[in-house]
């Protein structure tokens, strides 16, 4: 047992990995295992620490801790953005700096660095420049997730979006051996993230950055209608979790857009 926190727990399985036990109300990582009968009480007489005992039998994977049985397999899918062919770029939808809420102040700075890089053209100079942007961020600033890591999570996740395949390729090849520099929980959100998978509120918000004039065509979401929806789906990932994966994406999504025009600010 990894952590218990107020709606499921962080384990850790017999390869190492953090895994996610989410009950019904919990936020839907894509690495968790949906348990919608984890209530309260289950997790009251569960301790960080405790020993946790895998099994397979003939009704599948399991895990017992304590008194608590859960089985493994997943019961649900998680939200994915899609890789999609590039397309003409859209105006950057820039949320209000002052609504922006990063967890780490120099984070936009940091970001834009990072996009400049990955979007200009690869030579064995930007190579070095790209690894050394993705190094300030992995593991920056505090907490089980980082904001830098949840910033890198954005940035993948936009040029996924956005179709930028080969510039994924070499997100991933500067990001995969500093995985170990951060948590091993955050570790595994980014490299999900890097596969497309994130929370449906996450998959939304990629969208309205990288597609707000047709949000849906290329990744499946609802399109809100003002920059404070916006916001208020950066709100409900984690404390600053959103507002540090808004920052990556819309940052990436700007680099995008400066090839074919200035972005524009939402009112």
């Amino acid at each position: 047992m990894a952590q218990v926190f107020t709606r499921g727990f962080y384990a850790l399985d017999a390869a190492g990995r953090i895994v996610p036990v989410l009950g019904a109300r919990a936020l839907r990582l894509p690495t968790g295992i949906l348990v919608p009968a984890l209530d309260a009480d289950d997790l009251l007489g569960l301790r960080s620490g405790t020993p946790i005992q895998f099994s397979n039998t003939g009704s599948g994977p399991r895990m017992r801790i304590a008194d608590l049985t859960i089985a493994t397999g997943r019961r649900w899918a998680p939200a994915r953005v899609a890789l999609a062919p590039t397309v003409k770029s859209p105006p950057a939808m820039e949320p209000p700096a002052a609504s922006h809420r990063t967890g780490v102040e120099a984070l936009p700075g940091l970001v834009r660095t990072l996009a400049t890089q990955l979007l200009a053209p690869e030579t064995a100079c930007n190579r070095v420049a790209t690894a050394a942007a993705v190094r300030a961020l992995v593991g920056l600033g505090p907490g089980s997730t980082p904001s830098g890591d949840d910033a890198l999570c954005g940035a993948a996740l936009a040029l996924r979006c956005l179709g930028h395949g080969r510039r994924l390729a070499r997100l991933r090849r500067a990001v995969s051996p500093l995985l170990h520099r951060t948590s091993p929980f955050s570790a595994s959100l980014l490299a999900a993230a890097l596969d497309g998978w994130c929370l449906p509120q996450t998959a939304r918000l990629i969208a309205l950055v990288c597609r707000p004039r047709s949000a849906g065509a290329l990744c499946t979401a609802d399109r809100p209608t003002s920059s404070g929806e916006l916001l208020e789906l950066a709100d409900q990932i984690g404390s600053t979790s959103g507002h540090d994966l808004l920052a990556g994406a819309t940052g990436l999504a700007a680099a995008h857009s400066s090839q074919a025009g200035p972005a524009v600010r939402v009112a």
